[in-house]
């Protein structure tokens, strides 16, 4: 029977979905080693005769996973294949976390700890700290005396039924890309860059993603400041690049790389100088195996600035990529154009943009422009030849799409309209608009163009302050709602200008009907933010947690959708926490049963309810009170059969002393 054509991407979406769900079931280990196997399997696979069944090659895979050798990603792991051929089944030691921090937190405590208090610490800390299976290091260990939690192994019967043969390259590449994003997250690579260039699998599940960067809610995922995390990321790229052999797609994960560099100095502001030299001297050998790709140039100019080298060095960078260009690149005058946009405020050079522009419309390679040059003069006849342009490209075409190739309609209408705006002012650019919509009716309707009215009126906005101009913004956003009512960027657009607390407005009504989780979880964010503001200008501020909360609840009662996703329930708990610390009386507990019943396998939902109402909550009652409520839920959390890092018994044995009234905080994050 021949298998569906899209086989494969239905079983990495589902792979994805299981890899998520275990790691929000507390089973962090065994998620990350499905997916060292299923890339192990897939990518490291040794000469094996063609008529291998899948049984055959799980047998052959079996002995390399129970060795305790080291697997993708972890230090000195040379690879399935390398293994079977060399026949080499040494121990390279890899850091198996030390438990010293617990010793620490416990002697820090001392006889003083809240039971409820400490076991949450240490439960939360084992969940951040324990990311990596364990395995043993040398043939000399003990399998089962060596691991107190056996969880934390995780064996070749447990992972070999999600194991699958990838055919595809594409998928196999769609696999490594599910990992990286699994592992850190995929931001978009700069705000210069276009998304459309780079893998996307859509496979990630949005309703399992529990992490809110903007609130102090209680974190699950492994501890991303370690330096034993790091190091395995850096492991898992550098194995990466090694397999890949077609130089677009390695160029791609190469960015990926520069881009977790960026954000590791980005949270680590006191690395020194030695690292910051380490990621450039990678970054110089990525652009010398590929010293044409403009991604890499534009990585390399993003990285410069967060890294803190300033306007003028990420400047360098482009205006290295622009000179070497071997002739017209769209793209490269996009992204360049982009970014001088973006420090326009700071380092405003209009010419420089307009000049940018005229390039791009007369499709010349990059020059420098000479002396006698007029930039406006020149702006104005690229103006006329583009528009004539536009006219002949949009005839092809009864819809415009929202992408095509780089020298395509949108790019020419994108050139277009910034020459207008730039020479011509806010006003003319509105009557280019309706010059572009006279030859093509679906401009108004188009996402691209629609994006990029707003962030023109946004611009004019910054530099005058107009009533005229704040109206006409203002009249963009909604029309863009009716028209992409489930995207999250028109939305966070005008909630940035509007106040959503009045109920009687159009633009809470059209929230309240949405089914859309992510719409509904970015309103709840616009509005804890504003109350974060309010209350650092000691105004009245309860009103946009109130809205929030009402917000949430109404639209777990009309959405399965929302219901089913831990992200709102656990924002529900911390708006409800929250308000009980103004004075309100939520019931946090009934907020928990009922979260429990939609999205049984939650761990975080479980630690969460236990930081609140237990841990710290001064109310709770006594400490045999406090210690009855934990052992409520943590027998509730076993017959969900949600994983517990840290018996309760274990506390006795750890304490070794009855505790005294007393408390230990726990730590938000």
């Amino acid at each position: 029977m021949n298998r569906p054509a899209n086989l494969e991407d239905i079983f990495l979406e589902f792979f994805t979905y299981l890899i998520y769900f275990l790691r929000l079931s507390g089973y962090g280990e065994k998620s990350m080693s499905l997916c060292q196997a299923l890339i192990e399997f897939n990518w490291f696979t040794p000469p094996i005769p063609g008529s291998y069944s899948i049984i055959d090659r799980l047998a052959l895979f079996e002995p390399f996973w129970e060795s305790g050798l080291p697997r993708f990603g972890e230090n000195s792991a040379n690879g399935w294949s390398t293994i079977c051929k060399e026949k080499v089944f040494s121990y390279n030691e890899f850091h198996n976390p030390p438990a010293d921090w617990e010793d620490d937190l416990l002697a820090k405590a001392g006889d003083l700890a809240r039971r409820p208090n400490m076991w949450l610490a240490i439960e939360l800390g084992r969940t951040q700290k324990n990311w990596i299976p364990w395995r043993r290091i040398n043939e000399m260990d003990d399998d089962d005396d060596d691991v107190e939690d056996p969880d934390r192994k995780v064996l070749f019967d447990d992972i070999s039924p999600f194991l699958y043969n990838l055919v595809s390259p594409e998928s196999k590449v769609k696999l490594l890309f599910i990992f990286i994003e699994y592992l850190i997250g995929v931001e978009n690579v700069s705000h210069f860059v276009r998304e459309e260039t780079f893998l996307s699998t859509g496979f990630t599940p949005q309703t399992l993603k529990i992490d809110f960067p903007f609130l102090p809610i209680q974190k699950m995922d492994p501890e991303v400041k370690d330096s034993v995390f790091y190091s395995f990321v850096r492991n898992v790229f550098t194995q990466i690049l090694k397999v890949i052999e077609d130089k677009s797609v390695k160029s791609q994960f190469a960015v990926l790389w520069i881009n977790f560099e960026a954000k590791a100095i980005e949270d680590s502001p006191n690395s020194n100088a030695t690292s910051l030299s380490n990621v450039k001297t990678l970054i110089q050998k990525f652009l010398a195996e590929n010293p044409t790709n403009v991604n890499l140039y534009l990585a390399y100019a993003d990285f410069v600035l967060r890294a803190g080298g300033g306007y003028k060095s990420a400047h360098k960078v482009l205006k290295k990529c622009l000179d070497a260009s071997e002739g017209f690149d769209s793209y490269l005058y996009h992204s360049a154009i982009e970014f001088e946009l973006s420090h326009l405020h700071t380092h405003g050079d209009a010419n420089r943009i307009l000049w940018l522009l005229m390039l791009s419309a007369s499709e010349e390679k990059y020059r420098n422009k000479e002396e006698q040059e007029n930039i406006s003069d020149l702006a104005l006849s690229s103006k006329v030849k583009i528009i004539q342009t536009i006219y002949k490209e949009t005839s092809k075409y009864d819809r415009l799409p929202i992408h095509t190739e780089y020298k395509g309609v949108l790019d020419r209408i994108y050139i277009y309209l910034w020459l207008v705006y730039f020479l011509e002012g806010i006003d003319n650019f509105e009557k280019a608009v309706e010059l572009c919509k006279s030859v093509n009716k679906e401009v108004h309707r188009n996402e691209y163009i629609i994006k990029f009215r707003i962030r023109i009126y946004s611009l004019e906005s910054e530099r005058n302050d107009n009533k005229v101009i704040l109206k006409r913004l203002r009249n963009i956003h909604l029309s863009s709602l009716q028209d992409f009512s489930k995207n999250t960027f028109f939305l966070q657009c005008i909630l940035e200008h509007e106040d959503v607390v009045h109920s009687c407005s159009t633009l809470w009504q059209f929230i309240l009907s949405s089914d859309s989780s992510s719409l509904i979880l970015t309103t709840a964010q616009c509005l804890i933010l504003k109350f974060k503001e309010a209350i650092d200008n000691d105004t009245t501020a309860s009103g946009y947690l109130n809205k929030a909360f009402n917000l949430l609840i109404h639209s777990i009662e009309m959405s399965q959708k929302i219901r089913t996703s831990p992200s709102i329930w656990r924002l529900l708990f911390w708006i409800g926490h929250t308000q009980n610390t103004l004075g309100a009386q939520i019931d946090i507990y009934t907020l928990f049963y009922r979260s429990v019943q939609e999205c049984p396998g939650a761990k975080a939902l479980y630690l969460d309810v236990i930081y609140y109402s237990i841990c710290s909550n001064f109310d709770a009652g006594t400490e045999e009170e406090s210690n009855e409520r934990l052992r409520s839920i943590l027998n509730l959390m076993s017959e969900k059969e949600i994983r517990v890092r840290m018996p309760y018994e274990e506390l006795d044995v750890l304490l070794e002393a009855e505790p005294d009234e007393g408390d230990l905080r726990c730590d938000d994050n």
